[in-house]
């Protein structure tokens, strides 16, 4: 989800909302999606802090069915604003139609040109993984309260294929970067979220409000810092542009754009406004996504030592205590990636995914869905649902194995990366760079809580948009080499 994403849309009064539409299990509920029925629990209700304002205008809906999300819509909601765009609808994140179509295929098709997902790109992963492990090792046996040197060791993996270059961990610059979209998290999830709840305060509430209290003058002057270093970095590419030598992606879409600059139809634009918000969505999601699982996972690990001793086991049993875990080792490491999953499905990081909009009337349930309702996927009730997971509320990377201790790979309810067609674009790297990272830390270090420290799951409730969690220190102790 950007750093300009916003949640609105217009609806006119539905039946009303409660907790259960009482459709559990009923045949007549026969929804398609990847041709399988769903016939488990359903209900839509607002979000909790205005469940029962259900006569507003701009609503919101919870779908706990998530592949029922589909059949609704693929377009987002509108937007409050997108600096410099003139009210154009761009980037990978916030556009709809044609422009989000191209734009979507456009990355996906030259990020794995690069490298994305590919086997060719696990050197890039692995330089910054030993880059990370000599900057924990430098800390270790001692309280690490994880600074942004995480974000700057994730980031340079889609750094490389996005503008092809590379920080080293502990730049200034980059970290400054991290810490301003790190803020910029908090703040849209605190009292400015009403605006996104309730679009039409906007015009309404006095300026003073909004920058004093809902800090909106200082999450616009965040996102125009970040955008400015970006407006540079598409400036150096463009002065040095070798069209027959394309290095990264924002290369290719310079070439493309040149190469369309005569067809009016044209979504990629010379005036590469849309890059910028493409570079930014991109650069945004790159430093918070897996650096935030990351986090989750060294809590994870400190918290619960009896699993990360059996994963500690398992990668011992297959990789040399001198050597570093690589994707070849991964179909001999199940434990290891049911933990990683298990991680995934506890934490939730995005609990409501993204939020789509119906782009028609639709009828859901026995609800009326008007056109320009806001729809979001229940994506945490899965999680937690006993119907996919025998233990919900434990800590159980078996959920993740079969009766043989193979690795499940495709889990019914498993969604951490979302579905459908604005699925995470970037799944398929996230999950080579978790394995890659978690896999060496724990064959590196062991992960402690400090002395007379409790550590916790428990998430800010104050931010209800993400599960991040609370700020929190482990300890990262030298394992024996031999």
């Amino acid at each position: 989800m950007g750093l300009e994403s916003v949640v609105s849309g217009g609806a006119a009064p539905v039946p009303p909302i409660c907790e259960s539409a009482g459709h559990e299990n009923d045949p007549s509920l026969p929804y398609k999606f990847s041709n399988r029925s769903f016939t488990n629990t359903l209900f839509l209700k607002l979000l909790d802090h205005i469940r029962y304002q259900v006569t507003f205008k701009n609503m919101i809906l919870k779908v706990t069915c998530p592949e029922l999300i589909d059949a609704i819509s693929y377009d987002v909601p509108p937007q409050k604003r997108q600096g410099g765009t003139q009210g154009r609808r761009v980037g990978l994140v916030g556009s709809n139609g044609l422009v989000w179509q191209n734009g979507r295929r456009f990355a996906l098709r030259h990020l794995k040109d690069f490298g994305m997902g590919k086997i060719k790109l696990e050197g890039t992963i692995e330089r910054e993984v030993s880059a990370l492990l000599d900057h924990l090792g430098n800390t270790a046996g001692k309280p690490n309260e994880l600074g942004h040197n995480i974000n700057v060791a994730v980031v340079n993996v889609i750094w490389k294929l996005v503008a092809d270059r590379r920080y080293d961990i502990n730049d200034e610059e980059i970290s400054y970067f991290a810490s301003l979209i790190d803020s910029d998290f908090d703040e849209i999830q605190g009292p400015m979220a009403l605006l996104d709840h309730m679009p039409w305060l906007i015009p309404l509430l006095p300026q003073v409000i909004k920058n004093k209290w809902m800090n909106v003058n200082k999450v616009i002057q965040h996102i125009n810092t970040v955008c400015d270093f970006l407006r540079k970095v598409i400036e150096d590419h463009r002065r040095t542009l070798d069209p027959s030598h394309p290095r990264d992606y924002i290369d290719a879409y310079m070439i493309e754009a040149e190469a369309q600059k005569d067809n009016p139809e044209s979504t990629f634009r010379l005036d590469y406004k849309d890059l910028l918000v493409s570079v930014s969505d991109l650069f945004v999601t790159g430093i918070q996504s897996t650096s935030t699982t990351l986090r989750w996972v060294f809590l994870c690990m400190a918290l619960y030592p009896d699993v990360q001793k059996k994963v500690q086991d398992e990668i011992d049993s297959v990789v040399p205590r001198d050597s570093l875990p690589a994707l070849e080792h991964k179909d001999r490491l199940p434990y290891l990636r049911a933990t990683i999953c298990e991680m995934h499905r506890r934490a939730s990081i995005a609990p409501m995914g993204m939020f789509h909009m119906a782009t028609e009337d639709t009828t859901l349930a026995g609800y009326n869905i008007p056109k320009g309702t806001v729809v979001g996927a229940y994506l945490e009730n899965c999680h937690y649902n006993k119907k996919y997971f025998e233990k919900p509320h434990d800590f159980y990377p078996e959920h993740f194995l079969d009766d043989h201790g193979k690795f499940i790979s495709k889990k019914e309810g498993y969604i951490p990366f979302s579905i459908g067609r604005r699925k995470c674009l970037g799944e398929s790297l996230a999950k080579m760079e978790l394995y890659l990272f978690t896999a060496a830390i724990l064959h590196r270090f062991t992960i402690t809580p400090p002395p007379g420290v409790t550590l916790t799951t428990e998430t800010d409730k104050t931010k209800p948009t993400f599960n991040f969690t609370l700020p929190f220190s482990v300890i990262f102790t030298k394992r024996p080499t031999t």
